[in-house]
């Protein structure tokens, strides 16, 4: 199975080069102020008919001179996906970008319920494509292995992901399977770097994972010095930076 670097296939085998989890890194280290910039803006309310699971939530954030806090097991709430739904893309989310408690990815970081909440929100527009999209990798899941993606092993997870990159899986229509395959990579990315304000990147784990500093208010001389690792700095998110107490005559100083 090839790598994400190449246009065929991709490859959970590190042995043979950079893995999934690696190149979608590599592009968030090269674009997370971008993501952070484009995230779409949190939704603070529930729909009727909300599902519900269990997996990490964002805590509260504090002080900026305190590294952010881990992430605590708490209930997900669901918005727009059904509990089919919702099993497949946080499966999906799962192998983009794999991840464990102690080396967190797109799962840990929330990603699945960002999406969930802007689909709900201001991705309203894709919606269908989300609905098409879903039920088609279900079908060619069960076509390939008599079950849905959510249930499959995370070599055939990988091997349904990667006949819908090189355009092999059959049966989707309106996306095609390569077409979403790109919107899924996009939007994993979106919700594992994004400015936890928007919902993803819970316990700033994305900026952690690449060594982003977040919404620094200002850099000193040795922050700007050759060589300066920003990634030591604890991540200041955007709720950090406005709860700061600037100088003004107001504060007192």
């Amino acid at each position: 199975m090839e790598t994400l670097t190449k246009p065929k296939g991709i490859d959970t085998d590190e042995k043979k080069g950079i893995s999934r989890r690696d190149f979608i890194k590599v592009g968030a280290a090269a674009g997370t102020a971008v993501v952070v910039a484009a995230c779409t803006p949190k939704i603070a309310t529930t729909s009727p008919g909300a599902t519900t699971s269990t997996t990490p939530k964002p805590t509260t954030t504090t002080p900026p001179t305190t590294p952010p806090p881990t992430t605590t097991p708490s209930a997900e709430t669901y918005m727009f996906f059904n509990a089919t739904e919702a099993a497949t893309i946080k499966a999906v989310f799962g192998r983009l970008i794999p991840g464990t408690a102690q080396d967190p990815g797109a799962v840990q970081a929330g990603a699945h319920v960002y999406i969930d909440h802007a689909l709900a929100g201001p991705y309203t527009a894709q919606r269908e494509t989300y609905r098409r999209g879903i039920a088609s990798i279900n079908a060619y899941s069960q076509s390939k292995n008599k079950q849905d993606f959510a249930g499959l092993s995370a070599a055939q997870q990988d091997a349904i992901l990667t006949d819908m990159q090189t355009g092999a899986a059959t049966g989707f229509y309106a996306p095609a399977a390569a077409a979403f395959f790109t919107t899924l990579v996009g939007h994993v990315r979106e919700g594992t770097f994004c400015d936890p304000l928007y919902g993803g990147n819970q316990g700033v784990v994305g900026w952690k994972m690449v060594g982003f500093p977040g919404a620094q208010v200002a850099y000193g001389e040795g922050d700007m010095a050759v060589g300066a690792d920003q990634a030591k700095k604890a991540p200041i998110t955007l709720a950090d930076s406005e709860a700061m107490e600037m100088p003004s005559p107001q504060s007192g100083f």
